[in-house]
């Protein structure tokens, strides 16, 4: 992986995260707990879900979907 972590959406809703074997064991924990804080949100607000799905390989474009889901994991 080109970065910490990653959630790839899924059919019906569904999301599988990928997470860094080089990181830490803890930096994957807060990898993981940010991207199910992706998954959060990406479940209520469905406009989130369908930029995630055409963004899958770009760098994060909504610093502040990138913040919130920091405050999540920590």
């Amino acid at each position: 992986l080109p970065c910490d972590g990653m959630l790839v959406p899924l059919p019906a809703g569904q999301y599988q995260i990928f997470l860094a074997d080089w990181a830490p064991r803890k930096r994957q924990r807060f990898s993981l707990a940010h991207e199910l804080g992706h998954a959060i949100i990406h479940s209520k607000v469905k406009e989130t879900r369908r930029v995630a799905e055409r963004n899958l390989f770009l760098p994060p474009d909504d610093p502040e979907e990138e913040r919130l889901c920091d405050l999540i994991a920590s």
